[in-house]
């Protein structure tokens, strides 16, 4: 035999030798999908559930857009756990709660009307820069 030849068939088992360790079997790569893709739900329920925990999100100049609800929480609270931190006491706050949106007068929060918050409320603070967003913005009345 030739080193030629001896390098070919060399080349040729090493080949076959990958080839084979290679494959699977239909019914182990089904598995293996089957597998990985129920890890991947898995994986996606859990996000879901983390970003399902009762929060308060506060739009304006804050810190920390997002915050945890408690029972019993206020306005007041959430604004400051939220990190306010405008220039001046903020010209407008809008609450809005199931898609009903309604106004707190930033002076009567501040003379102690401090309504209590509910899970996946929404707090919108208002400056006369910004004025209100378009879409919590209420009718005149």
């Amino acid at each position: 035999m030739t080193r030629r030849t001896s390098f070919t068939l060399l080349c040729c088992a090493s080949a076959l030798a990958l080839f084979v360790a290679g494959c699977t079997t239909k019914a182990h790569a089904r598995a293996e999908a089957s597998a990985a893709f129920a890890a991947g739900q898995q994986q996606a329920m859990i996000r879901m559930q983390q970003t399902q925990a009762p929060n308060v999100t506060v739009h304006g100049t804050v810190r920390n857009p997002l915050i945890p609800w408690t029972e019993g929480m206020t306005l007041a609270q959430a604004i400051v756990a939220a990190g306010y931190y405008g220039p001046k006491t903020p010209s407008g706050i809008i609450v809005v709660r199931r898609g009903q949106a309604f106004r707190v007068d930033p002076s009567q929060l501040l003379n102690g009307n401090d309504p209590p918050l509910e899970a996946g409320d929404i707090i919108e603070l208002q400056s006369l820069s910004t004025g209100p967003r378009e879409m919590h913005a209420m009718p005149r009345s």
